[in-house]
């Protein structure tokens, strides 16, 4: 589920022609809330993202309403994001809890720009330097949830939204990993499944509990296939499994060039070799592949 997203810009839900009745107000009073269809920003399996406005300043933001009986993914991604400082993460603006009806209530800055999943949709695949730019700024913003010990897990361009400015910014941290401190030994290992299986590593889809995996590396081969798609306008396999993906055996056998269109230049397609090595211990970390040679030198505003 999205946080933060909008379709449009310059909303102004005062004269959308919504009736009133159709308004509600955070439990402190200082949010109202749109209610009807028009204000329904996107809805998953823990609540629904609404867009709201501050009675006093007329700001709009994003308010996400969660049940307390998920508060446990709820306050996953509260810790997250109180955690996280960066242009490029989805700022947390307050929450609140309504203990009578029994609901958690998250409020975001409201990014007008949409998820960067339409984006690609539109254009059916973005020009390099288009994607250089955004690819920079989410690679800012993962290297710095790594370095504070939280690791995203769900990757994937329905949750990098678009601010008015046209950046990049990663939200929904509903499944990521969260630590106080990050150890050297095995015990930062991760085994629950988590994410969507298209963007998720091939280690992630064999993990046990007696295996587990790195979940940095594994971001890592998400941003991978985000990048693909950002190119390319589409998935360059369905699952990481060469049992079920005749595409992913394939790229194993040839590396991942051979999914990649001819028009990609050979900086991009050596840095997608490198998100996307089967073997997690040889996958760039986020400051390696802003030192790539494509992104070498690449603006982040």
């Amino acid at each position: 589920m999205q946080a933060g997203s909008s379709g449009g810009s310059g909303l102004d839900i005062t004269s959308a022609g919504v009736p009133a009745s159709e308004f509600f107000l955070t439990p402190d009073g200082q949010y109202r809330i749109e209610g009807s269809e028009f204000g329904l920003l996107g809805s998953g399996a823990h609540g629904i993202v609404r867009i709201a406005q501050h009675v006093q300043t007329l700001e709009y933001v994003a308010v996400k309403i969660t049940p307390t009986s998920v508060v446990r993914s709820s306050c996953k991604e509260m810790t997250a994001l109180a955690r996280l400082s960066s242009a490029h993460v989805v700022q947390l603006l307050g929450v609140q809890v309504d203990m009578h009806d029994q609901k958690v209530y998250v409020i975001m800055e409201l990014c007008k720009g949409g998820e960067l999943f339409d984006r690609i949709a539109e254009c059916g695949g973005l020009a390099e330097e288009d994607a250089k730019r955004y690819f920079a700024q989410v690679l800012s913003a993962l290297r710095h949830c790594h370095a504070s010990g939280i690791f995203h897990r769900d990757l994937k361009p329905e949750n990098i939204l678009l601010d008015d400015d046209d950046n990049a910014k990663v939200a929904d941290f509903g499944l990521a990993a969260v630590y106080q401190h990050v150890k050297d030994d095995a015990s930062f290992l991760q085994h629950t499944k988590v994410g969507s299986v298209m963007y998720a590593a091939p280690e992630v889809l064999v993990s046990t509990a007696s295996s587990g995996y790195d979940a940095a590396r594994a971001d890592m081969w998400s941003l991978g296939i985000i990048l693909f798609s950002m190119l390319s306008g589409t998935l360059p396999f369905e699952c990481a499994a060469a049992s079920r993906c005749k595409r992913y055996a394939a790229v194993l056998r040839q590396g991942i060039q051979v999914m990649c269109p001819e028009h990609l230049s050979s900086q991009v397609t050596s840095l997608l070799a490198r998100l996307l090595h089967p073997e997690p211990s040889q996958r760039f970390t986020p400051q390696q592949a802003l030192d790539s040679d494509w992104l070498r030198g690449a603006a982040l505003s």
